[in-house]
């Protein structure tokens, strides 16, 4: 059999795995030429170990819950040394920074550091996804385009193209507390592009996450609580032009439903092969927020309960 080529990395702290059956299942049905990287707790549980261990995902683990001692101090690194020392002492001993950086800010911000790391050790992954977990299921095999890609491309998901930035108080209430209220309105007027799900090759991936990595660090004391910040940096970054050439998956025509701004009809899911397509047709491979629309909830849930 030969060497799979192409690397799926998403986090998954925190989640049981009630949460994570529909992901699992659906990696497994169709995503055959990928590995899956989950980014977990200390404390996941036994039952998701065996069930990711059986679906050959591989796990990083992160201590997301320090002792008390352990999280001041390592909440005090983070916060009092120069972003240059943590830039080598992350040379020299990642983990450890990883561990303080999930310490210090909520793990949906940490993960982009985790990620970087995987993916610089990864150096034989073609195409990767970043991806969230708990509200993603593939519905076909998302890098059947991936040869579509040009090189330093990324592959970026839109949200609902009646949606505006301005009209969205979350994205815009990361932007403004994160940039301050001019950035904002120079930038409310764009559509909102998900975090959730970024794909690319190893090149334009690692570029990426160096880009989001060095703003998060250069904010990090205003990220530091809360979650959510990774979307409005990254809609920042995106619409400021800083992320190079980009190609968009949008409504009834890409390949990545994000479904949370969405009609709930938008999106035609059939159970009985796990398949979907747009309401004009067009065929998905990867549903996200798929828990936003209550019948698409259920029937994609009923469709993983048996594993």
């Amino acid at each position: 059999m030969p060497p799979k080529k192409n690397l799926i990395i998403g986090a998954a702290c925190g989640y049981d795995l009630e949460y994570l059956r529909p992901f699992i299942h659906s990696y497994t049905l169709n995503c055959p030429e990928a590995e899956c990287v989950f980014i977990i707790g200390t404390n996941a549980s036994p039952d998701l170990l065996l069930a990711l261990d059986n679906a050959g995902i591989t796990t990083v683990q992160v201590d997301t819950s320090p002792p008390l001692l352990s999280r001041t101090m390592y909440r005090a690194l983070i916060h009092l040394l120069p972003n240059s020392i943590l830039d080598n002492m992350s040379r020299n001993n990642p983990k450890r920074i990883e561990n303080a950086l999930s310490a210090y800010m909520k793990i949906s911000s940490a993960r982009y550091f985790i990620y970087k790391r995987i993916v610089e050790e990864s150096d034989w992954a073609d195409c990767i996804l970043l991806t969230d977990t708990r509200d993603v299921v593939f519905t076909g095999d998302i890098f059947e385009s991936a040869h579509t890609l040009k090189k330093d491309t990324l592959k970026i998901a839109l949200e609902s193209d009646t949606v505006k930035i301005e009209n969205e108080r979350f994205t815009a209430q990361w932007i403004k507390k994160a940039y301050g209220q001019q950035r904002c309105e120079q930038l409310k007027h764009n559509r909102i592009s998900c975090s959730g799900t970024t794909m690319g090759n190893r090149e334009a991936i690692l570029m990426y996450l160096s880009k989001m990595t060095s703003e998060m660090m250069r904010l990090k004391k205003r990220i530091r609580k809360g979650r959510g910040w990774d979307q409005g940096i990254h809609n920042v970054l995106l619409w400021q032009k800083e992320l190079g050439t980009t190609q968009f998956s949008q409504t009834n025509s890409g390949d990545i439903a994000t479904m949370g701004l969405e009609d709930k009809d938008a999106c035609q899911f059939n159970p009985e092969d796990f398949t979907a397509t747009w309401s004009n047709g067009t065929k998905i491979n990867l549903i996200h927020q798929f828990d936003r629309h209550e019948t698409l909830c259920q029937q994609i849930e009923n469709a993983t309960s048996s594993d």
